[in-house]
């Protein structure tokens, strides 16, 4: 486990063995692939964009599943699985209705390679998922400590962010600029 999402971190450095907020490993790892997940539905929503494909319902995933994966905000396995399986799924809808517009428009199938990361797919367990987050651990997110400390910076903003963002979407305060910005970083 590495988690320093908060100021309850242990000695300021992360928690490494249980959260002090009682985040448990698994659930740190499960948080992990939720991120990866995000990043996997964002490349297509981004590919989507292109052509003005808009889904109100990922736009409102994004929000909760950045939301849930703040410091203290959700410690249930299942639900953070089924989150992740959500993600997924309408990781494939939206690439979905890309593929079919992009033939549509172009008389030809979609070809380019875009990143590993588009292709992921999650593990049919739990289990499956908590060990294949160790390839999404934040620590090796680049060997570069300049640019690993700026995705982790922004990738804490963000969720910070989404806080917000998901509290306004449940007051019925839908912002597409504030979407189209989540999904670009």
């Amino acid at each position: 486990m590495f988690c320093y999402q908060c100021e309850q971190t242990a000695k300021a450095l992360g928690c490494d063995k249980l959260g002090v907020c009682g985040k448990s490993p698994e659930q740190s790892d499960l948080q992990d692939v939720i991120f990866y997940a995000l990043k996997n539905l964002s490349i297509w929503m981004l590919k989507a964009n292109e052509f003005e494909i808009k889904d109100q319902e990922v736009d409102k995933h994004v929000f909760e599943a950045l939301f849930s994966i703040v410091t203290n905000v959700n410690f249930d396995n299942e639900r953070l699985y089924q989150i992740i399986l959500k993600t997924y799924n309408l990781k494939e809808k939206i690439k979905q209705e890309f593929l079919k517009e992009y033939k549509r428009k172009n008389n030809k199938d979609f070809s380019e390679k875009i990143s590993q990361i588009a292709e992921w797919q999650p593990l049919p367990t739990i289990e499956e998922m908590i060990q294949e987050a160790k390839n999404f651990d934040i620590r090796n997110d680049s060997n570069n400590e300049d640019i690993r400390s700026l995705r982790h910076l922004l990738r804490f903003g963000l969720e910070g962010m989404a806080a917000y963002a998901y509290h306004a979407q449940e007051l019925g305060e839908i912002d597409e600029n504030v979407t189209d910005f989540f999904i670009r970083l």
